[in-house]
């Protein structure tokens, strides 16, 4: 149960952090936790620090792909440090077999918590989200995933 606290709390963070993302189809938010729930890193989709992040560019599928950094790779990146043990949380969907195998696994990351996809995410990513299930599973990432409502449960109104 003491967990589940600190799941809901890392995933409604990841999903502030995916509000950033300028992406009008796809907003993803990252957050790299220690094991003693301290914040790391975090990160949301979008183009390096350095490009001229036009909106056009994100409506232009083709351009858009071809400089999309993933809310998992700036994560990692900007935490400049070692991620050995750490967790990472994903809104609203689980990490692509891309960064799956090119960036969580190699960063040492031990843990990824994030939703069941929705239909919505599915019908795009579904053999990607396949891939990286299994990959993680062979390189003894746990994978938690909560259902979409998981993180409203306790929200309070005020």
């Amino acid at each position: 149960m003491r967990q589940e606290k600190w799941d809901e709390r890392f995933l409604r963070l990841a999903r502030e952090y995916s509000y950033w993302s300028k992406d009008p189809s796809t907003k993803v938010g990252a957050v790299i936790v220690r094991n003693v729930n301290r914040q790391v890193s975090q990160g949301y989709n979008g183009f390096a620090a350095d490009d001229p992040d036009l909106p056009e560019d994100y409506l232009d599928r083709p351009t858009k792909l071809s400089k999309i950094i993933h809310a998992e790779q700036n994560a990692i990146d900007w935490a400049n440090q070692d991620l050995d043990g750490c967790t990472l949380y994903t809104y609203p969907m689980q990490p692509c077999h891309i960064c799956a195998e090119q960036h969580v696994i190699p960063a040492g990351i031990v843990r990824v918590v994030s939703l069941v996809p929705t239909w919505y995410h599915l019908e795009r990513w579904q053999k990607s989200f396949e891939k990286s299930t299994k990959l993680f599973a062979e390189y003894n990432v746990e994978l938690e995933l909560y259902e979409q409502t998981f993180i409203y449960k306790n929200w309070k109104y005020t």
